[in-house]
């Protein structure tokens, strides 16, 4: 054998057959990253029929477009809707990618729709490569469960369908990236790797200022995965990969302070404590991403995630643990894997107390950091299942554990459960649409209309009962149709010639209508709530 082994090598055979097999093996992971982005769009289809719907989709729209070269500045130089948000955010990421689509399909509800899918395909992509090169090239399995994970993940539902949310996909495309580009193993100081990972940090804190924490993400990969044998060695990789990231959050953070003047976020008169909301919005945030929705009449949303997350946390550092005491590379793969899945899911959690509202979008980060929990865990208990008696029973109770955990988020996915919400939204937007436009066709300077609007389908996040068993069945929260905000920027560019004022739920005695404008009473319709 060793003679006939000695050969090929000699004619190449043998060489040969590996480059063709590490192509076959490159051909499998092509093929599932495909089926798993296919999958999501399969799930998520409805939403090429969505309107722009959602809280500052128009406000965005009208604010982000680019018709000078002063308005490309802009989207650099002022805050995200400048003047139509009750918050003060910098997100020029997101303000470009809307001012593209804008470009490209003026108001064309489809061609946003596509550009969010694009996103998202790029973020499967992006979470099964980085879950695959985490735990090692050779995994199939991990990843494509990890993924599967977040693809079928009933928040999506909260994301997907509204273009001025999708900064929840661009900053874990961003992070996703840095962490792809970071290398592994020994004697790997790649300093353009490390700017390049940098710079999608700074892309990250630009689409959403939670990507900061791309800086920690860095400096832990590298920590956990440079393996360069002292403690110290990986020590100073790990700080000098982190340089480039800190500049790069650290820049955007300069950027942000000086464009909003402060703090930003949400302005109240008096705000509540931080660790009042502390509590309520991780609870909040337990039930999005482990259990939206009970399947048990007797039991509350939160006690299944609570369930989910007790099964969770004590494998998680069951294997973590396991991980780093073993002497076997794959299995310390998976304890630094989820090391980094820990850093990706505690820094929105300890940020929650700041917000002083909640929306159920807010999940999706975390919502990849379970997934890499999962991947992890999978890939764990494939290596352990082969090994002793002791082993494969903890092997056994591991994967009924990780069965429940994954079983109760995914029970409302949108897979399994119709949610007809977001297209009720669209045929209201549309029908209010129409009536305005009605209404404004008539109308000549100096006259008075009013219509009434549709605000929501479902109630807002803290109208929730987590505490209390769900009934009916699975719904979205949040799904908005249109504010005060959406119908002036609506109007400002559906009609950019004609001066109209809106004025929001009227009361008595009602305003008169200048000579020069037209004046919209538009009375708040809340008729439509589910």
């Amino acid at each position: 054998m060793c003679a006939e082994r000695s050969e090929l090598i000699r004619s190449g055979t043998f060489e040969g057959t590996r480059r063709v097999s590490r192509r076959s093996k490159r051909v499998v992971h092509a093929v599932l990253v495909l089926a798993l982005i296919a999958l999501g769009v399969f799930v998520h289809r409805e939403n090429f029929t969505c309107g722009l719907v959602g809280n500052d989709t128009y406000p965005q729209i009208l604010t982000s477009r680019v018709e000078s070269v002063g308005d490309f500045w802009d989207n650099f130089r002022e805050p995200l809707a400048r003047g139509y948000l009750v918050a003060s955010f910098y997100r020029p990421v997101q303000s470009f990618s809307i001012a593209l689509d804008e470009a490209l399909w003026a108001l064309t509800p489809v061609g946003y729709q596509i550009s969010t899918m694009a996103v998202f395909a790029a973020c499967i992509a992006l979470l099964y490569l980085t879950i695959r090169k985490l735990v090692g090239r050779e995994a199939w399995l991990a990843p494509l469960v990890g993924t599967l994970f977040f693809v079928l993940h009933p928040t999506l539902l909260t994301v997907l369908p509204a273009p001025c949310r999708r900064a929840e996909l661009l900053v874990n495309v961003f992070l996703l990236a840095a962490l792809l580009v970071l290398p592994i193993g020994p004697g790997k100081r790649s300093w353009g790797r490390f700017i390049l990972a940098g710079l999608f940090v700074l892309l990250a804190s630009a689409s959403k200022e939670i990507g900061v924490m791309g800086f920690g993400l860095v400096f832990l990969h590298q920590l956990c995965f440079a393996f360069e044998g002292r403690f110290g060695r990986n020590l100073t990789r790990a700080v000098l990969a982190a340089l480039p990231a800190l500049a790069g959050a650290a820049l955007y953070l300069i950027a942000r302070t000086i464009v909003l003047g402060g703090l930003g976020g949400y302005h109240f008169d008096n705000p509540a404590p931080f660790f009042e909301l502390l509590p309520r919005w991780c609870a909040q945030l337990a039930v999005d991403a482990l259990c939206p929705w009970s399947f048990f009449d007797n039991r509350t949303p939160l006690q299944l995630a609570l369930v989910s997350l007790v099964i969770l946390t004590l494998l998680a550092l069951v294997f973590a643990a396991g991980g780093f005491c073993s002497t076997t590379l794959r299995m310390q793969r998976v304890g630094r894997l989820l090391v980094i899945a820990a850093a990706w899911i505690v820094p929105l959690v300890l940020v929650l107390g700041l917000n002083q509202l909640y929306g159920p979008w807010y999940a999706l980060v975390p919502v990849v950091g379970l997934a890499l929990v999962v991947a992890g865990l999978v890939q764990g208990v494939r290596l352990v299942i082969a090994g002793r008696l002791l082993v494969r029973l903890l092997s056994v109770v591991s994967v009924v554990g990780l069965l429940v955990a994954v079983v109760v988020p995914l029970y409302a996915s949108p897979l399994f459960t119709e949610y007809p919400y977001w297209g009720i939204a669209t045929d209201l937007l549309e029908q209010t649409q129409k009536r305005i436009e009605e209404r404004i066709g008539t109308a000549r300077d100096g006259d008075q209309v009013s219509v009434r609007v549709p605000v929501r389908v479902t109630p807002r996040a803290p109208e929730r009962r987590p505490f209390e068993p769900s009934s009916d069945t699975p719904r979205v929260f949040g799904v908005v149709v249109f504010k005060y905000e959406g119908v002036v920027c609506w109007l400002k560019l559906r009609y950019p010639d004609r001066n109209i004022r809106v004025i929001w739920d009227a009361g008595q005695p009602l305003p008169a209508a200048r000579e020069d404008e037209v004046l919209l009473l538009a009375y708040p319709d809340r008729s439509a709530m589910r």
